[in-house]
Formats: C-alpha cells, structure tokens, sequence
C-alpha cells in the first residue's frame, strides 16, 4: 500500500491528530509514515515541514553507502561517511560515558572504605 503523500491539507490533519493522539496511532490512520508523522509534530507550519524533510534528505544522501569499483575478481570495499551531526552526538556520548565511569569508580572506591589522607 502507498503511503499518503504529504500536502498542506494533510499535514494540518495530522496536526489535528497529533493533539489528542500518540504519533503511531496518526501514522496508521492516515498512512503516513511514522519519520513524517515526527516531522510533523515538530514543525510549527508546512514550510517548516518541508525545511526538516529537506535537511533529512539531504543529510541521508551524504551518508548513503558508496561502493568502491574494483575488478570482477575482487571484493567490494564499503565506505561509511558519518556526518558531521552524528560525529557531535559520538563525541557527547564518548563525554558522559567518562563522567559515569568516574563516578562509579568514586562509588565504589566509597563503598570499599578506600582510606582518606587527614592532613
């Protein structure tokens, strides 16, 4: 089945929905898929829509897989090319995974009874 493809009309639709009902529940009535049932919710008007559904794409086709061309006899090489959004979102991840790991450290050198210095 096709989904419904997103126009001012449909979009103020969803709008309508998305306030008394769960993002899954607008997707499956109106046939929308639920990624555009999200956009939807976080835009304020259509054109804001349009702007997010456009950065989506956009960012999607830079990530898109690229095969290296080589002989018939040889194997395929796969290039991921993580965007510069998800590389910031590994970093903070990298960054409060440092934190925790200090502060169960600390936790436990507390519940071990780690002797203090008294000066």
């Amino acid at each position: 089945m096709e989904k419904t493809k997103i126009t001012k009309d449909v979009f103020n639709a969803a709008k309508l929905l998305l306030a008394s009902n769960p993002r899954k529940t607008v997707s499956e009535v109106m046939n929308i898929g639920l990624t555009s049932v999200h956009r939807i919710d976080i835009s304020n008007t259509f054109d804001e829509y349009k702007v997010h559904l456009n950065e989506w794409q956009r960012a999607h086709k830079k990530t898109a897989v690229k095969k290296e061309e080589t002989p018939a006899d040889t194997k395929q090489t796969i290039i991921y090319k993580p965007t510069w959004e998800m590389m910031q979102e590994m970093q903070k991840t990298n960054e409060l995974l440092k934190l925790i790991s200090a502060k169960l450290a600390f936790i436990v050198d507390e519940l071990c009874g780690v002797a203090k210095k008294e000066g």
